[in-house]
């Protein structure tokens, strides 16, 4: 959540599509779905507009960052 792209007032960006969103209208989302053993640490979780998270079920992210299975 850390590395979400804020702009002025409150708009984050969604890595998927590009588009900025308010706050209100984005769900937190699990890198690594909890289904196949993701965890709700930090930096499992990135920020998506809820159509898109709505979409992505509980599939796994391929875009997974750098890093990301040392620290499992």
């Amino acid at each position: 959540l850390k590395n979400a792209k804020i702009k002025r007032g409150g708009w984050i960006q969604d890595p998927y599509t590009g588009k900025f969103y308010r706050a209100k209208d984005m769900d937190a989302d699990h890198i690594w779905p909890r289904k196949y053993g993701g965890t709700n640490h930090s930096w499992n979780l990135q920020m998506l507009s809820k159509t898109t998270n709505r979409s992505k079920g509980a599939k796994i992210d391929r875009r997974i960052p750098i890093g990301y299975y040392r620290k499992l």
